[in-house]
């Protein structure tokens, strides 16, 4: 291996540490905000009562039997897209909320929910570019800290489409997410009756990108 290769190998080493932190914090947060959506779901066929010590964002131990063995059984078979189109469907079905009065929330938390699901498969699916002219255009941070961004392949329509994924998109994304985790919760606690928790949620879900970047840091997602 010649000094070129191994300077190749050490730039590829630094992407791929960028592109593991990045990608495994978003696919991670995207597979809890449809785990939470599948909760919720599940509960909408089968409504347990409020309780006044439980935790709504403890979305799985609002569920009676009924409740998981369907989400065990039935829903984890469906996709992601999918869910998204029966979670408004079953709460319009079963007049469980005046869809009316609620109209933007839906809205919002479905679009914030096809967006979050397309990045996620994005991630999950496209590999990691690590061509010598993919390394060579990275901005590189200090030996071992990986770099400010990365480049990953998609294949769709016969076509393999590059798309460059920095640092401060990932924030972006991140945002997003939190944002719509906090808006399902909302929901949620609508949906029980509970006006105190879904208030406190709607002004989480209505934070400043700054606001959210504190949270993040406090959950350890953002250094």
């Amino acid at each position: 291996m010649d000094a070129e290769e191994l300077n190749e190998t050490r730039q590829a080493n630094e992407a791929f540490i960028t592109s593991m932190t990045s990608r495994g914090g978003i696919i991670d947060l995207a597979v809890t905000i449809e785990d939470v959506l599948t909760d919720i779901i599940a509960w909408c066929f089968y409504p347990t009562k409020k309780e006044s010590n439980s935790d709504i964002f403890d979305t799985l131990n609002q569920l009676d039997e009924n409740g998981i063995i369907l989400k065990a059984t039935l829903l984890v078979k469906l996709d992601f897209s999918q869910k998204i189109d029966i979670l408004k469907t079953v709460i319009s079905a079963k007049h469980l909320l005046p869809m009316a009065k609620y109209k933007n929330l839906m809205a919002e938390i479905t679009t914030n929910l096809t967006h979050i699901r397309k990045f996620r498969n994005k991630l999950a699916h496209s590999p990691l570019d690590i061509s010598p002219t993919s390394l060579k255009s990275l901005t590189y941070q200090k030996p071992g800290k990986g770099t400010y961004d990365f480049q990953i392949i998609q294949y769709k329509n016969g076509k393999a489409i590059k798309h460059r994924i920095d640092i401060s998109g990932v924030k972006t994304e991140l945002h997003i997410i939190v944002k719509c985790w906090y808006q399902l919760i909302q929901l949620f606690a609508l949906l029980k009756d509970d006006t105190e928790d879904a208030r406190a949620c709607e002004i989480l879900s209505t934070m400043t990108k700054e606001e959210g970047d504190y949270l993040l840091k406090k959950l350890g997602l953002k250094h």
